[in-house]
């Protein structure tokens, strides 16, 4: 993916989310990085999931109570976009 041996911050899934097309096959560079698996897992900065044999563990940011206060707020914008509700597209999972 686009974030391969970057840092997999909320900026990058926000960059691959806006650049996300629902109703394009879902690929490396075309999925929701903010949709989990059945389990509740994220999927790798290429749309993998842990567990998968093409899975890689993403570069974290550093997390701290208020980096996760700042994300939550962020999170709270993201999920008014129309495309974070999507489901049964060819770009999900």
């Amino acid at each position: 993916g686009k974030y391969d041996e970057m840092l997999w911050d909320i900026n990058a899934k926000k960059d691959v989310f806006a650049a996300w097309d629902p109703a394009q096959p879902r690929s490396v560079n075309n999925f929701n990085p903010f949709e989990r698996d059945e389990t509740g897992n994220l999927a790798d900065c290429s749309g993998y999931f842990p567990g998968g044999v093409r899975y890689k563990d993403p570069i974290r940011p550093d997390a701290s109570f208020a980096i996760m206060q700042e994300e939550a707020k962020i999170m709270t914008e993201v999920a008014t976009d129309p495309k974070f509700s999507s489901v049964g597209q060819p770009g999900n999972l």
